[in-house]
């Protein structure tokens, strides 16, 4: 398992080091029953707390994604960046610009690179749908109107129909 604490230090001095200075964080957290998203922050009395989906923790997934995410959430801290709006955005691209991450405001499993063994051991994802076309997958952790009507819905990449497994 990757060392939140430590993983956490280093984004934040990254960021320091183009110049973002992140708001006061009271806390960075895994959270262990985050299903359909990879990071959270809220506005504490004091200052701000991060969760992180603790998927993000295993090994046998890219430190980058847990970097991506943490600066993500990281960046929400900095005054006016709560949203995804203008401010936020610019942050972002700075440091997408400069130091060649990936910070967007929504990611894939894919995106991300993330272990399909990790998601199936942890018993969160219940669907894999995949592209027949370009093979692109992703997994579902709830029965939605692709798993129930895969006919009507095609690949947003290539315009492939899809197939569905459930995988528990």
């Amino acid at each position: 398992m990757y060392d939140l604490k430590k993983e956490y230090d280093k984004c934040v001095e990254i960021l320091f080091g183009i110049g973002i200075k992140p708001g006061n964080i009271n806390s960075v957290v895994a959270n262990s029953r985050a299903k359909s998203r990879w990071g959270y922050c809220t506005i504490e009395p004091s200052g701000f707390k991060i969760e992180v989906n603790s998927i993000l923790l295993d090994e046998r997934n890219p430190l980058r994604a847990l970097h991506d995410t943490l600066i993500h959430e990281i960046l929400h801290t900095c005054p006016n960046c709560f949203d995804h709006q203008y401010n936020w955005n610019y942050l972002a691209n700075k440091v997408n610009r400069v130091l060649g991450f990936n910070i967007t405001r929504c990611s894939s499993v894919s995106d991300k690179r993330i272990c399909e063994e990790t998601l199936i051991e942890d018993k969160r994802a219940k669907y894999l749908v995949t592209c027949l076309k370009c093979h692109h997958h992703t997994y579902l952790y709830k029965k939605s109107g692709i798993v129930e009507k895969t006919y009507l819905y095609t690949c947003g990449k290539c315009g492939g129909k899809f197939k569905v497994e459930k995988l528990n």
